[in-house]
């Protein structure tokens, strides 16, 4: 490189300062291998994380090391029954309430195969050892109500209307990508694990407030005690939303619950415009390292690692909104 910069190639002179080896590699590539070459990776950037996280101290992070080795396997990710096992045997020996939440969002994608090593863990844990999450409450809820067993679910309830926090694993699953066990980890390997871990955390979202959905769904609301109730809860996942998803479901319970027009239609808006600033913010695709030269293929990896580093600081609505407010002054700007 030296020798390089030193002759007449000014391209080289344009290069970043820390631009890794293997993204100036991908430079000149054709889309279909630099999707080629991160699909190569992924097995390689899992286990490495996984290993990494194994090692480490915290019970979350060891659980996620358990999960990413468990999805290093799979060309697709996918769990075994045995992995399950591994997660569910975690959580019945931790007192750490992201540790339950996570095999608990997990388990919900299992198949009847991989079903039953899901069987000894349940709702009510997550509950235990996180009183004051709502959506701990609610997914108790849910599940009661799908069993058709109205006492526990109405205490359930209760319990989630009362509580003071809507915490999901959105941000504790994203926020591991920057634990200092990745220090190390090839710039190229932590992208890619970026990306697997919002597949993670969207997976495990959706479980949350699909719990919060599902008791406040418009069968289940009615009228008098359950519309309070959830008129507290869709209270919490609006003011505490770390995801647009939370804020999201949050919206619609809120209208269920029968909050004024005005008012939804603000949020409706703050909702939409958010969405629309991060979706122009924060392009996430590989594919822009495709056909560049080696200074554009490293100028777009500093511009993907800033955006990633964002994402993975995780929160998400915090986020958008910092975007919205980039876009309106760079609009104030054109003007």
């Amino acid at each position: 490189m030296a020798a390089r910069i030193a002759g007449p190639d000014r391209r080289a002179k344009a290069l970043p300062a820390g631009c890794p080896k293997e993204i100036r590699e991908l430079a000149g590539q054709p889309a279909e291998s630099v999707d080629r070459l991160m699909r190569r990776l992924r097995p390689e950037a899992l286990a490495h994380a996984g290993a990494a996280f194994r090692q480490a101290a915290g019970p979350f992070e060891q659980a996620m090391g358990t999960l990413l080795t468990a999805r290093a396997k799979s060309e697709f990710g996918a769990l075994s029954a045995e992995d399950y096992l591994g997660l569910v045997v975690a959580s019945l020996s931790t007192s750490d309430w992201r540790v339950v939440a996570l095999t608990l969002h997990l388990c919900a994608a299992a198949t009847p195969a991989q079903g039953p090593a899901c069987a000894s863990l349940n709702p009510g844990r997550w509950a235990e050892l996180d009183p004051e999450n709502a959506l701990a409450w609610t997914l108790v809820a849910a599940r009661a109500r799908a069993a058709q067993d109205d006492t526990a679910a109405e205490a359930a309830m209760g319990r989630a209307a009362q509580a003071r926090t809507s915490r999901t694993l959105w941000g504790e699953v994203m926020r591991v990508a920057q634990s200092p066990a990745l220090n190390g980890l090839p710039a190229a390997e932590w992208q890619v694990l970026v990306m697997a871990l919002i597949g993670t955390a969207g997976q495990a979202q959706l479980s949350s407030v699909e719990g919060a959905a599902s008791a406040c769904s418009t069968d289940a609301i009615g009228a008098g005690a359950r519309q309070a109730e959830c008129g507290s809860i869709a209270k919490l996942l609006i003011e505490q939303a770390e995801s647009l998803l939370d804020l999201r479901i949050g919206i619609g319970i809120a209208r269920r619950a029968g909050w004024d027009a005005e008012r939804l239609d603000a949020l409706e808006a703050d909702y939409t415009a958010l969405s629309e600033a991060l979706v122009q913010d924060f392009d996430l695709s590989f594919d822009h390292y495709a056909r560049r030269d080696e200074a554009q293929a490293c100028q777009q990896y500093m511009k993907l690692d800033a955006v990633m580093a964002r994402v993975a600081r995780g929160d998400e609505v915090v986020q958008a909104r910092r975007a919205l407010e980039r876009l309106r002054a760079a609009s104030s700007s054109a003007r």
